[in-house]
């Protein structure tokens, strides 16, 4: 670091800031801090309850993005207002992928319904209290399977690292997303290890202090990101002589009165706050560039020093009284002789140019993308999140580190990189399974919040949400499901005298308290009903057939005739609906019969139709009623010519009127 005064431009100080700032911001090092032999400051959740996801139901509607980052965006935003913690876990092994959210132990209900969007009597009390969500989670993952009260198991954690770095948005030319949990656990399939996320969230007003002290920061930056200077160079050359002789009597008297005051101060430190800022950065990103208390020394000292140079302030106030009275005579002789010879030769040069810091303006941008970062948590949430990864197996261990990092890194992530801290179990006082916060020494506090000082980032909601991705397609343990949305409210202009009541509206495979009815009215048109097998279609028809004959106010009965070709399901309509009757084509006991080889002879002289045609037409409706291959249409072909030649006994009879076999 390099310090240079220009006098001649009111000793205005410059500062080129090589790394040290920028190392402050991006938070250069830190995955570098002695965790075996210096302190940490250990903030342990051990009051948390976890839900475990078995199935996840998604809106067929929606693409990967909304899935991913919008919904879930919305509900971290709404567990940041509630709970203000977020849990989530995920641990693979040979037997599968288990997931699992969590927050606290008071919240665990409310975390629960707000993930499956479950309205039901049993949680009216816990939705009365959340009515500002109500609208906003109604359907969200809607129709998801979770299990209260599974915790995590935490075993086989040889190994444990922290994640440092700030994840971001990795878009394609296709714009799709490519970030999803399977992006991580595909490469990682039947292998032993466990992800951590810990997320605390920020109140607004911590969030606004925030934000102010990168703008001061900023403000302080922007003095040193432009500078313009002007150089001249000047010379001149003078000779002269000059004699002068003379005398003089001079008498004077007088009296004089005369006050004074002067007050002056000179703050070079602590006047401004800004000045203050800027050295402690400069002292923190030189600090952590040297390890352990030399560093951290070394740090405050430089920062301090160019802080009251660059950024000084001096006033002062000056007060003057006077009086005086005086009295002279003077009587004066004089004689001069002057010869003068002057000569004068002066050169300038001048030169002004503008001289850009990029390293000043590099740090410029930055702070400005931290404050877009935080103004948009201030809209949806805020959080200071720890992840840790676990394995009992150190190779594996690495490959989740390259995966997380080939995921996690997106377009943006040049703000501050991922990267992983040493093996945390190097200080036994660190026990994952109890969810920490892990914060450095205080000679490491972070001057814009004490909270940036260790093993944790600051993240919006959709950042987090990066990091607390879902499947979207199943996964070994987790299955995916997609859903169509459908209309859950009627027409208000249903007959309220005589409607069918079917049952109640499904809103993606959860009951609401809608009815759907049917008018009578409705029955006049074609009534479409499909579903996939066992989905209720018969049932459905059979529960409106059943109430048509009972329906009030209706004058006569309302006949219905069903179709059955295959099943004889509507048969049991016989026991709910007394003197219905049934016909069964061909059965001897029925009356009504129908024999497809009786043959009626046509008079109409246009339309003849002898019985060779009918049984050409009664070859042709078994052979598209059956399949034949080969020789078989010859061969029934032949088999009817036979039967009418066994029962008439010539076939080419053709004053037969009527043919009964």
């Amino acid at each position: 670091m390099e310090l240079q005064v220009y006098n001649n431009m009111l000793n205005v100080q410059e500062i080129k800031l090589d790394k040290a700032i920028q190392n402050f911001l991006e938070r250069n090092s830190y995955e570098n801090y002695n965790i075996a032999t210096q302190d940490m400051d250990i903030e342990e959740n051990k009051d948390i309850d976890f839900i475990k996801i078995n199935h996840i139901s998604y809106d067929r509607s929606k693409d990967e993005t909304d899935i991913n980052l919008i919904d879930f965006q919305q509900i971290l935003s709404a567990i940041s207002s509630k709970t203000k913690k977020f849990i989530y876990v995920i641990e693979s092994s040979e037997n599968g992928i288990d997931l699992y959210l969590g927050t606290s132990k008071n919240s665990k209900e409310f975390l629960d319904n707000t993930f499956s969007g479950i309205y039901s009597k049993t949680h009216e009390k816990l939705y009365k209290e959340l009515k500002f969500l109500d609208n906003t989670f109604s359907g969200i993952y809607s129709g998801s399977q979770t299990q209260l009260d599974k915790k995590p198991k935490f075993e086989d954690g040889k190994y444990s690292k922290a994640m440092l770095g700030i994840p971001s948005l990795k878009r394609d030319s296709d714009k799709k997303y490519n970030q999803s949990l399977e992006k991580i656990l595909f490469p990682m399939q039947n292998k032993s290890f466990r992800i951590v996320i810990v997320a605390e969230s920020y109140d607004n007003r911590t969030i606004k202090e925030i934000i102010s002290n990168y703008q001061t920061l900023g403000n302080e930056l922007h003095k040193l990101v432009k500078q313009s200077k002007n150089i001249q160079d000047s010379s001149s050359n003078s000779e002269g002589v000059t004699l002068t002789i003379g005398s003089s009597e001079s008498n004077t008297e007088g009296s004089s009165e005369s006050y004074s005051q002067t007050k002056g101060s000179s703050d070079k430190a602590t006047s401004s706050k800004v000045g203050s800022m800027l050295s402690t950065a400069i002292g923190t990103g030189i600090g952590f560039g040297l390890a352990g208390p030399a560093g951290a020394a070394a740090g405050a000292a430089a920062g301090g020093f160019i802080g009251s140079n660059l950024f000084a302030k001096t006033v002062n106030e000056s007060e003057t009284h006077s009086t005086s009275t005086n009295k002279s005579r003077t009587n004066s002789t004089n004689e001069s002789t002057s010869k003068n010879q002057n000569t004068s030769k002066t050169n300038t040069l001048g030169i002004t140019f503008d001289e850009i810091n990029k390293s000043a303006e590099y740090c410029e941008n930055l702070i400005d993308k931290y404050i877009e970062r935080f103004q948009k948590g201030l809209n949806h949430g805020m959080w200071n999140t720890s992840l840790y990864i676990q394995s009992d197996d150190n190779t594996t261990l690495s490959e989740l580190e390259h995966t997380l990092k080939s995921v996690y890194s997106g377009d943006e992530t040049y703000f501050e990189a991922i990267r992983f801290s040493e093996n945390l179990n190097d200080n036994k006082n660190i026990k994952i399974e109890n969810l920490p916060m892990l914060y450095f020494d205080k000679s490491f506090k972070h001057p814009i919040h004490s909270s940036f000082s260790g093993f944790s980032n600051a993240i919006n909601s959709e950042e987090l949400s990066i990091l607390s991705a879902l499947p979207n397609n199943d996964i070994d343990g987790i299955s995916v499901s997609k859903v169509s949305s459908f209309g859950l409210t009627q027409a208000k202009n249903i007959d309220k005298n005589t409607p069918i009541e079917i049952g109640n509206v499904l809103n993606k495979k959860k009951a609401t308290n809608q009815r759907f009815k049917l008018s009578l009215e409705s029955l006049n048109s074609h009534l479409f009903v499909s579903g996939i097998t066992g989905g209720g279609k018969s049932n459905t028809i059979k529960g409106i057939l059943e109430k048509l004959p009972y329906k009030d106010n209706l004058k006569k009965k309302i006949p219905f005739l069903v179709i059955e070709p295959a099943k004889s399901e509507y048969r049991h309509l016989l026991k709910k609906i007394p003197n219905l009757q049934i016909f069964r084509p061909g059965a001897k006991d029925d009356i009504f019969r129908f024999n497809p080889f009786v043959f009626e002879h046509s008079r109409k002289p246009n339309h003849p139709i002898t019985l060779t045609k009918h049984v050409d037409m009664l070859k042709t409706t078994f052979s598209a009623a059956f399949p034949m291959y080969g020789p078989m249409p010859y061969i029934l072909e032949e088999a009817i010519h036979k039967i009418y030649e066994k029962k008439v006994g010539v076939l080419k009879l053709k004053t037969i009127l009527i043919l009964q076999i």
